[in-house]
Parts: structure tokens; sequence; C-alpha cells
């Protein structure tokens, strides 16, 4: 397998930095456990990693080459970070990117240029010259970035920590998202708004204004350390207005404090300062931010730190990735306003509709990935309410119930409550009380049968369980199961209903038997009273 990172050909590092450290890790571990035996579907194999920094397509040093990298920002190789120690998340800042310093070509605004594209490229699976078009000239887009806390004195560039390019969406009017799903399409751009009005059939929605999220990347050497958490809430506090001005690194005055960005030397040369601090802007309120990504178990544990909620997944996978497109969004409005409404109704809606098509569409993904996705979105506003006994007789009947009695008094096999498994997971799932939760290997393991319809041998591989093992671990979900619906008495009423049959049925046939025995006395009645006058007839004929 080879990939290309850098020129014109090239496709980025997102091949080398994630699929080639998957193929590392994968290595070592096969490499740490040649001294145990290997099962059959395991393998050990060697990983060797060749790179050509030889020119291919130009002669070494050519000018060519080198005009056009710099022109369209193909050397995407990420500078290491300079750092002797990395800041606190808490002390770092953002700060908005004035695009018309930025593409000026002014020598520090151009490395600042090169640095920045680097890093989205290093972020993203598919990158083209457009992108680099696209963050130049759309005037929806804005691009922000998260610094360290540098002196004044430094003179140095500062290391990019996290980046951010927004696009903002939205504020389109009623009549024409009317008009165009009349038509059974949607117009170019917005992409969120557009996609949400159409699955939720909400022409209301689109009006909203909003940022979608396009790109964000942190420094490879220094994630999973809380700067792109920290960029997204600077940011979402930006577009709502709660920039804390105690904070600039920008007093009252004008005089600048001990720490400050050394933009003087990007300014030297341009009457324009090349970073802004937030404080110093004026933005447009927001209604909600949201993002559109491959679904991973890594980004969605990312994106629900930053309270992002998810409200599509698209039923088909990317054919480049793999991966599973997912819309999420943040209200930046409270939960207690009415203005976040629609986030709790579309989140509930999306919730159903998610596990209906689990076993349609989603049925080969991760049972833990489907589990996070089911309780982020089961959150205390947006949680169904309990149910009532009668409530629950319209899903289990009490013959059903008596079932799932039998079976989990090992009466009898599971084979005959199999019908049971999606109504139990969905009831579990979407209506389960508070006070009531099973444990994560029971809960993966009734998705996994009741509403993914895997077979116990699929789940044992992918538990890295026996069979038997499954089936133990089922067993004990049903048996708790049944005590919660016991508490709603449906067994016990099931009994009284049969009891009230079994009366009915006794009395109805004591009438019965009583209106056979009347008539059979009133027919031999008759044919007595037949036969003597027949008697009657025949003395009187003698005489």
């Amino acid at each position: 397998m080879a990939s290309t990172i850098n020129g014109y050909e090239g496709t980025g590092r997102s091949l080398s930095l994630k699929l080639l450290s998957q193929l590392r890790n994968q290595c070592t571990s096969s490499v740490s456990s040649e001294k145990s035996p290997l099962s059959s579907n395991e393998k050990a194999y060697i990983l060797k990693e060749i790179t050509l920094n030889q020119a291919i397509r130009y002669s070494d040093g050519d000018f060519v080459e080198t005009w056009l990298n710099n022109l369209l920002c193909l050397d995407v190789s990420v500078a290491t970070c300079t750092m002797e120690a990395f800041p606190s998340p808490e002390s770092c800042e953002l700060y908005y990117v004035n695009r018309d310093v930025l593409l000026n070509y002014h020598k520090s605004s151009e490395a600042f240029l090169q640095q920045l594209v680097a890093l989205f490229v290093s972020s993203h699976y598919k990158n083209t010259p457009n992108d680099l078009m696209m963050m130049a000239d759309a005037p929806a887009h804005h691009i922000f970035c998260l610094l360290p806390p540098v002196h004044v004195d430094c003179t140095e560039l500062p290391s990019i920590l996290c980046a951010i390019q927004v696009s903002l969406e939205g504020k389109i009017s009623k009549e024409s998202v009317l008009l165009e799903h009349s038509h059974g399409k949607r117009a170019a751009g917005d992409l969120i708004p557009w996609i949400i009005s159409q699955q939720f059939q909400d022409a209301v929605f689109p009006s909203l204004s909003s940022a979608r999220i396009v790109r964000i990347a942190t420094h490879p050497d220094c994630q999973k350390m809380g700067y792109g958490q920290r960029a997204l809430e600077l940011l979402c506090g930006y577009y709502t207005r709660k920039v804390n001005n105690s904070d600039a690194l920008l007093n009252m005055d004008g005089k600048e404090a001990n720490e400050t960005i050394p933009i003087n030397s990007m300014q030297s040369e341009t009457p324009q300062a090349l970073l802004l601090r937030l404080q110093e802007l004026h933005p447009c309120s927001l209604d909600y931010v949201g993002v559109s990504y491959g679904l991973t178990p890594e980004l969605l544990k990312f994106w629900k730190k930053c309270g992002f909620f998810p409200l599509y997944i698209r039923q088909t996978a990317s054919d480049v990735t793999g991966e599973f497109s997912c819309i999420m969004v943040k209200c930046l409005h409270s939960f207690e306003s009415k203005k976040s409404k629609w986030l709790t109704d579309f989140c509930t809606d999306f919730l159903e509709r998610f596990i209906n098509l689990l076993p349609i569409s989603f049925r080969n993904l991760s049972a833990s990935l489907i589990l996070n996705i089911i309780h982020l979105c089961n959150t205390e506003s947006t949680k169904r309410k309990d149910f009532s006994a009668a409530q629950l007789q319209w899903f289990l009947t009490p013959r059903s119930m008596q079932r799932l009695n039998a079976y989990c008094n090992h009466l009898v096999d599971y084979h005959l409550i199999m019908d049971l498994f999606p109504v139990i997971s969905k009831l579990y799932f979407l209506h389960h009380p508070n006070n009531f939760s099973l444990s994560s290997v029971q809960e993966i393991v009734l998705l996994s049968m009741g509403l993914q319809n895997k077979s116990v041998e699929k789940i044992a591989v992918e538990l890295n369980m026996e069979a038997g093992q499954v089936m133990g671990v089922f067993i004990k979900t049903m048996k708790r199961i049944l005590q919660w619906f016991n508490s709603y008495d449906i067994v016990s009423e099931a009994n009284a209903n049969n009891k009230n049959s079994i009366l009915n049925s006794n009395s109805k046939e004591f009438s019965n038997l009583q209106s056979n025995q009347a008539k059979r006395s009133k027919n031999s009645y008759n044919s007595a009273r037949k036969k003597q006058k027949f008697e009657e007839t025949i003395n009187i004929a003698s005489i």
C-alpha cells in the first residue's frame, strides 16, 4: 500500500496519522503475543514503512515545483511544536484570523498560512486546492485559531494549537424552503439546515441562524489534551456574546498586558492585524452550532464532551472511509428556554427512528457505539415519560408475560420469546425509569439481540466471550427486566383474567347442560304423549 502526502498528487497526512498508527499498534500487539499461541483467526505480521523523499514528477530542487507548492500550500508537513511545555487549555485564547491579511503574501502571514493549511490537511481524509480557495474567498467562511499565551517581546511565530473553520448558515425564508421541498430538491450550501429540514419535514428550522464547523484540527503533538474542547467552548461563547472582557489580553485603556500575541512583527508592513481578539469583535447572534463528520467512537466521544447532540446519521456508509455521516448540533440557548424546544423534539424523534433502523441500515455498526448514541439522546430533557400497566399491555399481552416468566424460570428455551426481543429492547431503551438500569454488558447483549438481530455466535465474537456466557448474560438481563415489568402487576392481572375466563366457561357449560337436560325432558314427554294418543286411537278402532 502506498500513499502520497505532499505535492499536487498528495492526499494529506490522514493516512499516516490514522491508518498507519492503527497498523503500528496492531503490529506491536501481535509481536507482544508471539510467545502465546495464536488462534486460527489471528495472524502475526510485520509492518515495514518506507519513505521516498526523491522527486518523481520534477527534478530535485526544481523551481516550478517549489513555486507550485508555495502557491497552493502543498507542503503539508506540520512543524513540530517548539514549546518546552504545553500550556493549560484554560490559559489559551481563541483568535479570529483576518483573511485579508492572511493572504496578502506578507512573510509572516505566509508562514502562518502554510502552518494553518498543513494543520487542516492533516486532519481530513480528502483535500483539494479548492479547499484553499473556499477558505480564502467564501464570504460565509471564517477561521479561528487557539494560541498559547506568549510574551510581548517574543518574535517567533506562535504554534497553532487548534484551528477551526466555520461556515455561517441558515436564515432561509419559509417560502424558499417550501418551494424547494415541493420540487424534491435543495439549493447548494446550507448543509445542515436543508438536511435537518428534509429529515423532519420542518420548514421553520432553516430560518434559524447557525454556524457549521467545516474543519477543526488540533496539532498532532498535542492531541487529546483538551485544546479542541477549549477552542469550541470559546467559539460558542463568542457567538452567544459570553466572551469575558476581564480575561482579555488587552486592557480597557488600550495598554498591552504582560502577555499578548506577538502580532507586531506581522503588522510591520500591513495596516491591519492578522489576529484579532474576540473581545474586539461584534459577532452575529446564532441559535446553534453544528457539525457533519464521519461517525467514529473517538469523534462521538469528543463532540459529546463539547455538548453536541446527534440529529441525523446517513443510512449508507461512505465509499471512501466506510463511515456513516453524522450531523450533531449544540443549541446556544438554555434547555429551559422555549427557543431550544426544537432540539428536544428533534432529538426524541431521531432516537426513535434510529432504533427502528438498527436491524436494517445499522446492523453492522458497533453495539458500544450505538449504546453511546442512545445514552447521549436519553437526557432528562429528551427522555420519554414512564408508562402505566394499561399502556404496557399495548406492547406485551398477559400471555406474553407468562412466556417471559417461563423463560426466566428455565422452563422453556429462548426461542419461545424471540418475538418479544424487539419490543422489550425498545421499551427499555426508550422508556426505562431512572431508578432502573442494566449493566453495560447486559445493555450490549440486549441491544445486539433485540435491536440488531445479531446471532449469539456473532455477539460472542464481538465481546470476546463464549456463546454460553452470552446466553447467561441474556437470561440475567431478562430476569432484571421481568422484575421491572412485575412492578406493573400484569402477571397477577393475567391470572385474574384466566380465573375469570375459567369461571365464565364453567358457568356457560353448566347453563348448556341445564338447557340440554330440559330439551331431553321435553322430547321424552312429547314422545310419551304421542304414544298414548296412538294407543287410544287403536282402542277406539277395535270397538
